[in-house]
């Protein structure tokens, strides 16, 4: 707690720079995180004293309970993590889908088939023009290796 009263004016300065709403979110979740990890602090410090003072095979067996819920929370993480970005795909699936079917809407299949012939000649333009660029480095690279080789080659 005395970590967070020393920053106290680094906060009122931070509440002047974001908005009430992010604020407010961030606020409640500094809190609840606070809060749960002195409440596992408070639950498992005197666990883990116990047995690091007196280790036996129960101690091993804890130690495994714990180890084997950690993985399962990990898992469970995991798995959330996965959910989420495979929505995101989706969803930004879906609207590509829609973005395209309203450009074809607004346009009609003869705009929309010269804005992608346009498109691809555009982009092959640039590809052509950085393959240039790489051919011309690749010659000046080994105009450069060829007037400073020295020694056995």
């Amino acid at each position: 707690m005395d970590f967070l009263q020393d920053q106290i004016p680094l906060l009122n300065h931070l509440t002047t720079l974001l908005p009430p709403s992010l604020l407010s979110t961030l606020l409640t979740l500094s809190r609840t995180t606070f809060s749960i990890i002195t409440t596992l602090r408070a639950a498992l410090t005197p666990l883990l004293t116990r047995f690091a003072a007196h280790p036996d095979w129960q101690t091993a067996a804890v130690l495994i309970v714990l180890a084997i819920v950690s993985l399962k929370i990990l898992g469970m993480a995991y798995r959330a993590v996965v959910f989420w970005v495979s929505l995101v795909l989706r969803v930004g699936t879906w609207v590509s889908v829609g973005v395209v079917c309203w450009w074809i809407y607004n346009r009609g299949v003869d705009g929309f088939v010269e804005d992608v012939q346009g498109l691809g000649e555009w982009w092959v333009g640039e590809y052509r023009r950085y393959e240039g660029e790489v051919v011309r480095e690749k010659g000046r690279m080994e105009a450069r290796a060829g007037k400073g080789r020295r020694g056995w080659r």
